[in-house]
Formats: C-alpha cells, structure tokens, sequence
C-alpha cells in the first residue's frame, strides 16, 4: 500500500485500519472488529470531504481488485465476504467495480446511521453505471425516510446546493427530493439556517425554497435569523409572494455580427402565500437592526439616478471614457459647458475638456474645443511610462483591403503576361514579376517585426524567428533570382507566402497582430500563391 498524501483526509489511524481490512480482503476474511472501528470513524468525516475520502478509501482498501493471485491460494471473493460480514457495505460503495457498488446499496436496511452514510447513498445517485443508479434509488427509498431527521438536515446542507447540478439523474430525483420535504428535516433545517452566523446560508434558503415545506418558517426565518442575508432573503420571497432559485445559466446575445454574448442567470420559481399583510412585512423589513441587507434598508432603495451613479457617469465623462451607460456617454458629449465647483468650492471648473482650457473657462470656447471621446486608441500617460489601450474590430478597413489585394494582382498579371508573351519579354516579365514578389515578402517581414514592438514585455522569441524566416526566405529568393535560379526562387516564395497565411491569422488571434489579419491573410496570400504557382508551371510548360 502507497502512503497518504500531504492532503490525505483520511486521519492516520483510520486509513491503517483500512489498509489492515484490504489485507484482509484478499485473503477472504475480515475482523468484525477492526470493520467496527473503521465504520465508527467514518461517522466523523465531513459530507464535503465525500468525494476524496471514497478514493482514499479505494485506494486503502484496494478495492479495485475483484480476484486473488495465482500464487496465492484461493478464499472467498469481495462478493461473498460482502454477504457474509454486515458493515462492509459502507466501504463497498466505493468499491472500483459497480458490481459490488451495487450489491452495498442491496444490503442498506434501515435509516442512515450518519451523514456521511447519508451523502455517500446520495451520490450513487448520479453514478456512472446506470444498473448502480437504479439499486441507489430503491437503496434510498428505504433509507432515505427511516433516517434520523437531525442526520438528514445536515445531510441537506450540503446537498440541496450540489445535487441540482448533476447531469445523470434526470429520473432518480424522487428519493432525495421526498426526504428533504419531510415536515421534520425541514425544522432542522430551518434551526440550523437561523442560527448559523457564517457560510453560505442565503444560497441554501434558496436552495430550500424550492420544498413547499419551507413555506411556514419563512416568517420565523424573517424575524429571528442570525445572518442578515438570511433574513432579507426570507423577507423578500414574503413580499414578492414568490420563492425563486437559480437554475443554471444561458447565454444571451448582445451582437450576433461580432459574436458578443453575456451569460444571463437563469431562475425557477414557484408562488407562496402571504401569513400576514403586506404593510406588516414591510414594516418588519424597515424596522430589522441591520437596514443594509432588508428590502426597507438604504442600499435596496436607491434609484436608477441616485448620487453614486451620477458619480460614477460624471467620472467617465470626465477621463474620457467610453461606457455601456448611455447616461455617461450623454455626459461626456453633453458636459463641455458644465460648470461645477472643486473640492475647496473655490473656482468653477468646466469637465470634459483639456486643463488648458479650463483655464478659459469660457463655455462657447470650451465647447468648440472640448475632448473628443477617444474611439480607437487611448494612450494614458503614467509615472513609469505609457499605458496604450486599442479597440479594434474584426472588420477589415477599406485601406487594408486596398493595400493588401492591390500588390497581390501584379504577380497575377505577371503570369498572365508570361503566359501571352513567350521568349526575351516574358522571361522579363517573369524576372520583374519575382522581384515584385522578393519585395512584398521582405516588406511583410518588417511588417511582423514592427508589430513584435508592441508586444507587452518586449519581443518573444517566437516573434524574432518568424521574423527572421519570413525575411530569409526573401532574401534567398532575392539572391536565386540574381544568380539564374528561377526554379528555387519560386519555391522559397510560395513557402514565404503559404507561412504568413497560416501565422498571421494565429498571431491575430493572440493579440500580436490586428485583428482583422485573421480574415485578410486567408484570402489575400492564395492570390499571390496562385500566380507564383502559375509562374512555375509556365516555367516548366
């Protein structure tokens, strides 16, 4: 056996005694007592800690092994000691093999002893093996409704905010669901949410809301709980008359053309009756010591126009800011003549123009020259340098469209004149038609390394070397052609064009390019590839 791990949940003395009931195993019998004592220390983990302590317990135990050796003489199987020796059904639900998973859950009789029984029955509820999902359900069944309800509330804790987010069992919700709708687990439940002072309590009411049997407490919940999250969220499903519960999430577009989308929280909800009137709960809510989390306190009440906000859209207008709030945007283009008083109260200063024109403080002047709203590139100036923020678009500018197809057309017209023209003229327009294309490699080089400038923490080496490529294979070309090596020449091209289609697009896409090369180079460079490709096979024709 390998030892614990640094993170080990298990405690020692536990995980030995595992380990001596897995030696125990192969060899076909196991201590009544030491399978006791392992069991009673089990009532001590904590629900969370499910998960990695069946591992643990897997590994300990060793059971993934379902035969004996060899080389060593024949007992008895998992399986029959499994029937013979109760108790070892609360190790064997984490048994490897979902056989023996599923003959545990056959042997569970009576309420669960603890809340790591509970939880542990719960969670071969969404096991992988369909035939283990259908045992845990009948296994809860019986188990769920004989449990001691103390045991299922905590149980509850820990569930009612995981379980929804199982993906395999769509039809073995019944069990669970009917056990936290007991009258006296949701009593539990509810003492142990009020007098709770720390955790996630307000997700759990939540959680718990979707139980009818909730429903009676909420006033108690209202007046009395110790967290005030706790008792906001009470009070707010009072006076909605609604419980409501997250569901999960969807996405919701913003702009299809630019693939903008946000994620929307997605809510379930069902109606609950009002105990009181409605003036009672308000007056409640307004009269909760602490006032900052009730529906009546001051946070919850502020407008769409309250003072922070004003604040804030003032504070964009001012630095220049482009927002999502329409308010500020109205105050940047709007507040060129808007006088307010400095901190001192001394002299008027006019926002969302430059300190030289404050100065002024003429409003027709600073209207006419106020600071225009910065729509691409934002340079902010700062103590150890300059912070440039970019905005681009995936769209491809009309002068990128005119400045990338238009140099590759005279190496389509070249083959097309080498093609019409044979003898000393084509091989002249072929010999221009290559140092054309020499020349555009070599400037598509510089290109890349004029973009590597930019980079945040200076040039990559991976930068340098494609730099470095692209401006060798340009340079030999260049060279081949000089020396009568057409054939040479044309291949180191068509290499040096097909590179920059390929990294281009991927250098986009980590921020080292523009953004708009992932849609130019994939069809700009075939242009050029094409009439190269040409030329060679005129070369040979």
């Amino acid at each position: 056996m390998s030892g614990p791990a640094s993170n080990a949940v298990l405690p020692e003395d536990l995980r030995s005694v595992i380990e001596r009931i897995g030696a125990d195993l192969d060899r076909g019998w196991v201590s009544p007592w030491l399978l006791a004592r392992a069991v009673a220390g089990l009532d001590a983990v904590a629900p969370g800690d499910v998960i990695r302590v069946g591992r643990e317990i897997r590994d300990a135990a060793g059971l993934f092994w379902t035969g004996v050796p060899a080389c060593q003489p024949r007992g008895r199987s998992h399986g029959d000691v499994l029937a013979g020796l109760p108790g070892l059904e609360y190790l064997f639900l984490f048994h490897a093999d979902g056989h023996f998973r599923q003959a545990a859950l056959d042997r569970f009789r009576g309420g669960a002893r603890n809340t790591f029984a509970f939880v542990a029955i719960a969670y071969r509820l969404n096991d992988w093996a369909p035939p283990v999902r259908e045992a845990a359900q009948a296994c809860a069944w019986r188990v769920f409704s004989q449990t001691d309800p103390h045991i299922a509330a905590r149980a509850c804790v820990f569930l009612l905010r995981r379980s929804r987010h199982w993906q395999r069992w769509a039809n073995h919700t019944a069990a669970l669901d009917a056990a936290f709708a007991r009258a006296d687990v949701t009593s539990h439940l509810v003492e142990i949410i009020g007098r709770a002072t720390t955790g996630p309590m307000g997700r759990l009411l939540q959680a718990a809301a979707r139980q009818p049997a909730l429903d009676p407490h909420l006033p108690d919940l209202a007046r009395r709980a110790a967290l005030p999250v706790v008792r906001a969220g009470a009070l707010r499903m009072l006076i909605a008359g609604r419980a409501t519960w997250p569901m999960g999430f969807e996405r919701q577009w913003i702009d299809k053309r630019y693939g903008l989308s946000r994620r929307v929280a997605v809510l379930g909800g069902r109606d609950i009756a009002r105990p009181c009137p409605l003036e009672e709960l308000v007056a409640l809510g307004a009269a909760d010591r602490d006032r900052r989390e009730t529906r009546g306190g001051r946070r919850s009440r502020r407008a769409p126009g309250a003072p922070r906000q004003r604040r804030r859209r003032h504070r964009h207008a001012r630095r220049g800011r482009q927002s999502l709030d329409p308010g500020a945007d109205r105050l940047r283009r709007e507040g060129a003549g808007r006088r307010v008083l400095n901190a001192r109260g001394a002299r008027p200063r006019i926002r969302g123009v430059t300190p030289s024109l404050n100065r002024a403080r003429n409003p027709a002047y600073a209207r006419r020259f106020a600071r225009k709203p910065a729509q691409g590139t934002v340079i902010r100036m700062q103590q150890d340098g300059r912070r440039i923020t970019v905005t681009e678009r995936p769209g491809v500018p009309w002068l990128a469209v005119l400045f990338g197809y238009g140099p590759m057309l005279p190496l389509l017209a070249g083959a097309a004149g080498v093609w019409w023209w044979r003898g000393e003229t084509g091989g002249t327009i072929q010999q221009v038609t290559l140092l054309w294309a020499s020349a555009i490699l070599l400037f598509l080089s510089g290109v890349r390394r004029g973009l590597s400038f930019r980079t945040e923490g200076g040039e990559t080496l991976a930068q340098v070397a494609t730099v470095l490529a692209l401006f060798g294979l340009g340079f030999l070309a260049l060279l081949a052609q000089a020396f009568g090596y057409t054939v040479p020449a044309l291949v180191l091209l068509i290499l040096g064009f097909a590179a920059i289609a390929v990294l281009d697009p991927i250098a986009a896409a980590q921020g080292e390019a523009p953004l708009f090369f992932a849609r130019l180079r994939p069809l700009q460079m075939p242009l050029g590839i094409l009439g190269l490709v040409a030329l060679l096979t005129l070369h040979y024709a």
